[in-house]
């Protein structure tokens, strides 16, 4: 079923035993069409129709295929028809190919006829204003009349090059190669640049899937539809803007957990000016590049920050098996390269382990007097195959080791044919991932071209070997890891809470006082600290002395979001004098800054000296709300030591979090220090994310400081800042 925005129904899927989320076969009749309509089939060469059709006919689409041309008897010798509505057969894929005005007609057509899936490769649509939003508008609407898959409009088209199916219904003038990479991008023209990098690296493909407008299919039906994907190893995306997060963790969670298929994610447009203004240090720390790394993060998806790394990480995850662990050995002709392999290897997280001496001395046989039998292992610029063969096959027997990285430069004794040779013996006669880099050769090089029909990952230099190997062991990790569910706390007061927001936007007051912020904070089971309202100077130093000094005073006003902008803040009070004093100076200098603030008292609450300083947040963003926690205190900013999740998150999510960031140390006892209390801090962030879920109407909330004390005394919520909206963006 789809629902009325023409997005699949939870009818759309089977759920396993195991809690995954299986593909159903809704989008089979688009990648695995058996009948294809080419609508706007042309015998004009320089028409997206020709081309379509004749890359279905050239490329060897195992299907029927039927080109729809009123005006043509046939196109490219195949029979023509007016309509989809004339063709006897059954049709499970319809390919549009015509100008924008004229696609909502043969989709309506199409939903007559029965069609079960429909590309419009057609553009003019929203991406070309507010007219082409309105028939973007219209393709919906018929998509959701007739229950009908659509891809695009405005896209490139999809691939699939399976054995069964070899169909490239798209206008791109080559053919990948069959493989098991899968390529789903939101940019057509990315698409081809990816192909063509892949065709030039030999590097094969199982699906391509150009997105387009995504007005119906979106990423996430394609991911979907890659879980029973047998064809499938390694998923690659080029993402612009996600259509669901929370829906986008659940499936690409799922694809990299329980299916085994990594994804690798390229996302443009995630530069610190796409940060929107914000009223709060969450807000303002919540921009694009930290939203999506947080929704990355949670759904075990591997980022890359440049378009060639794509297939340069792919190519390994679909060639190799996951390493054990992270020690990697290193086999080199080279000092240079072997030593830039090292330090690229600690850097991402590997480790380069000494060799043990039963290792050391089967080396002294092999290799001459002068080599370095430490790890990296240099063999010297005179090695040949034989040398290189009898160090791999020692190293790679090795139980020192998971994994082997083979450096070669051409000097003039090397012969990289022979020692490629050498490599692909040594690497099926083993177990254990070998990744290749030959500095700088040629990928058009014959010993390159012999690795890679070998099914061996090769790199131009030892750099991008050793980051692609620490993501293959990053995710065996992530593979590994814990499960946890999503925690729910049944001590809080949601109701007060509804009733606290719906008052204050029924004076339509957006900002909420401190008292109201520690009353919404309490209802949720936080720890606040000591506090009460004065109304008088004389009730401040009553609650002075409950409380017991050293106190502090704040201004409680509707109208004062920025206490410390109008005087409103007066901290480390000592004695009643004290306090006196800072209370009339409080009133003095918030009525003379801001005249027409409503003053609805004074604050006193504890100071609390002791605790190490930590942020929490919420940011409501179009794709849902973001929680926040990091180092704490007034250069929350300057610092940025921060991590995001998007909510509901899951237990082993809140210690994630705080393992993200630097204040760790800290809260470990760094350099002798007090250890915080860590655990109190991780059910804090848990009831966070589920006030954050519970109420979507609070668009930003910092607690800053949250003072964690030491470990086993809990922890304090200091200062609380919430902003609320009747109507917060949705999660689209």
């Amino acid at each position: 079923m789809i629902n009325s925005n023409g997005k699949p129904t939870n009818a759309d899927r089977r759920v396993a035993d195991d809690g995954v989320i299986n593909a159903s076969d809704r989008l089979n009749p688009i990648f695995k069409a058996k009948t294809i309509a080419v609508i706007g089939a042309s015998p004009r060469t320089d028409s997206v129709g020709y081309a379509v059709l004749n890359n279905l006919i050239r490329f060897g689409y195992k299907g029927i295929i039927y080109p729809i041309n009123p005006s043509e008897k046939s196109v490219l010798g195949i029979r023509a028809y007016k309509s989809v509505l004339d063709v006897d057969d059954d049709l499970d894929l319809a390919v549009i190919c015509l100008k924008n005005t004229l696609v909502a007609t043969v989709l309506e057509e199409a939903g007559k006829k029965g069609v079960k899936g429909v590309v419009v490769i057609s553009s003019g649509f929203k991406e070309a204003g507010q007219e082409g939003a309105q028939l973007e508008d219209k393709l919906k609407e018929i998509a959701a009349k007739y229950n009908m898959p659509v891809l695009g409009p405005n896209c490139l088209g999809f691939i699939n090059t399976s054995e069964d199916v070899r169909m490239n219904a798209t206008f791109y003038s080559s053919s990948p190669s069959q493989g098991n990479i899968a390529v789903i991008s939101q940019s057509g023209a990315l698409a081809v640049a990816l192909l063509d990098y892949a065709a030039d690296r030999g590097i094969g493909i199982s699906k391509m899937v150009s997105l387009g407008n995504k007005a119906v299919i979106n990423e996430n039906d394609v991911l979907r539809s890659m879980c029973n994907d047998e064809d499938t190893k390694v998923i690659t995306i080029y993402i612009e803007q996600l259509s669901n997060g929370r829906d986008f963790i659940e499936l690409a969670n799922q694809l990299t957990t329980y299916c085994g298929k990594p994804i690798l994610a390229l996302k443009a447009g995630v530069t610190a000016e796409g940060a929107k203004a914000a009223s709060s240090h969450t807000g303002s720390l919540a921009g694009s590049v930290e939203v999506y790394n947080a929704i990355f993060s949670q759904a075990g998806v591997i980022k890359v920050d440049f378009t060639e790394e794509l297939f340069d990480y792919a190519s390994a995850f679909s060639k190799l098996k996951m390493p054990a662990g992270n020690r990697l050995a290193i086999v080199t002709n080279a000092g240079g390269p072997g030593i830039i392999a090292t330090d690229t290897s600690i850097k991402y997280g590997l480790s380069i382990p000494q060799m043990p001496d039963h290792i050391k001395t089967a080396l002294r046989a092999i290799l001459p007097p002068q080599s370095n039998m430490n790890n990296p292992i240099d063999v010297l610029g005179d090695a040949d195959y034989k040398r290189y063969y009898s160090v791999m096959q020692l190293l790679l027997k090795s139980q020192e080791i998971d994994a082997l990285l083979v450096v070669a430069t051409r000097q003039e004794m090397t012969d990289l044919n022979a020692i490629a040779r050498s490599i692909i013996d040594a690497y099926k006669e083993n177990d254990k991932p070998v990744l290749v880099a030959f500095c700088g050769i040629s990928h058009n090089d014959p010993s390159v071209k012999l690795l890679e029909n070998a099914g061996l990952p090769i790199y131009t230099f030892p750099e991008s070997a050793v980051r692609a190997l620490s993501l293959m062991y990053k995710y065996r990790v992530w593979m590994e890891r814990p499960k946890t569910q999503i925690k729910r706390f049944n001590d809080v007061n949601s109701e007060l809470v509804t009733q606290i927001i719906k008052e204050a936007l029924a004076k339509e007051r957006h900002y909420l006082t401190d008292v109201e912020s520690f009353k919404i904070l309490a209802a949720y089971g936080f720890s606040i600290v000591k506090y009460g309202v004065a109304k008088t100077e004389d009730e401040a130093v009553k609650l002075a002395y409950g409380i017991r000094y050293p106190v502090v005073l704040k201004i409680i006003s509707p109208d004062i979001v920025h206490k410390s902008d109008v005087g409103g803040v007066k901290v480390d009070i000592k004695d009643e004098f004290a306090l006196r004093e800072a209370y009339n100076d409080i009133i003095k200098s918030a009525s003379s800054k801001a005249p027409n603030a409503r003053i609805e008292g004074i604050s006193v609450s504890e100071m609390v000296r002791e605790g190490y300083e930590t942020i929490l947040g919420i940011k409501k963003d179009p794709l849902g709300s973001f929680i926040m926690f990091g180092s704490g205190g007034t250069a929350v900013e300057l610092y940025k030591d921060v991590s995001f999740r998007l909510t509901p998150i899951r237990e082993l999510g809140a210690s994630r979090m705080i393992n993200e960031t630097k204040v760790i140390k800290l809260l470990n006892g760094f350099r002798g220090g007090v250890k915080g209390d860590v655990d109190v801090l991780i059910e804090t962030i848990l009831r966070l994310s589920q006030l954050a879920t519970d109420h979507p109407e609070i668009t930003e909330l910092d607690i800053n400081p949250f003072k964690v004390l030491a470990a086993g005394n809990g922890g304090r919520v200091i200062d609380a800042r919430i902003v609320v909206a009747s109507q917060p963006s949705l999660i689209t």
